[in-house]
């Protein structure tokens, strides 16, 4: 599955690439959000009929708004206009910095101890983001 995740956001990107050209970043994003919601709704639909709706406090909404804005919305925003000012190579090269800024909140908001491992990961996740964009 992750392989096919990963060939996925390749196409994904290269493809992206062709609408921002011709349409631009907030077209495009506006589109995508637009086309992905139209494909997962019936599956919310579905499973919102038995869902427990009461159970659910404001943190969790809290939760579900920083993920549907923040993630996907300015997130994808981001992605195509960086891809729409700089190499599809070097922007895709950016997504490995993702677990760096995961593990980062989960220290600020969930208490998250990061370790040595970690920090050598990081480091070298980021000489390698810099050297791409170097070469």
């Amino acid at each position: 599955m992750i392989l096919i995740a990963v060939i996925a956001w390749a196409f994904f990107t290269i493809l992206g690439k062709k609408l921002i050209v011709k349409y631009g970043a907030l077209a495009t994003t506006t589109g995508m959000m637009i086309c992905g919601t139209g494909m997962f709704f019936p599956f919310g639909l579905y499973f919102s009929a038995t869902f427990p709706f009461t159970d659910v406090d404001a943190a969790d909404w809290i939760g579900i708004l920083y993920l549907s804005l923040g993630t996907s919305v300015v997130g994808y925003l981001l992605w195509y206009y960086a891809l729409s000012r700089i190499d599809t190579a070097k922007v895709a090269v950016f997504s490995n910095g993702q677990p760096i800024v995961a593990t980062i909140l989960a220290m600020i908001f969930l208490d998250y101890t990061i370790t040595g491992e970690f920090v050598v990961g990081g480091l070298m996740t980021i000489a390698g983001v810099i050297l791409t964009q170097l070469g």
